[in-house]
């Protein structure tokens, strides 16, 4: 199994990664981390520092206030608008 699938096996057995995405550029992953506080937030970092084959390199951006959400978007509506300006 390579890493990267088995990378992913792992992060889907975590709950507390509510999302992850395979990215563009200069990351791998994007993850969305659910955490009750920074330090329950740190142990779930600590976890995958500690798994094997796994060079962690991340980035923190806590989330103070959500403006828009995906769910909130109208997918087909936007569909649409594409495939009339075509």
């Amino acid at each position: 199994m390579n890493r990267a699938v088995k990378y992913e096996k792992i992060i889907n057995s975590m709950p507390e990664v509510i999302e992850c995405e395979a990215v563009l550029g200069n990351i791998d992953y994007s993850l969305k981390i659910l955490s009750r506080n920074v330090e329950d937030y740190q142990q779930i970092i600590d976890r995958l520092h500690e798994m094997e084959d796994f060079e962690l390199d991340y980035r923190s951006f806590p989330v103070s206030r959500v403006i828009k959400e995906a769910n909130q978007a109208n997918v087909l509506e936007i569909y649409e608008t594409f495939v009339r300006k075509l």
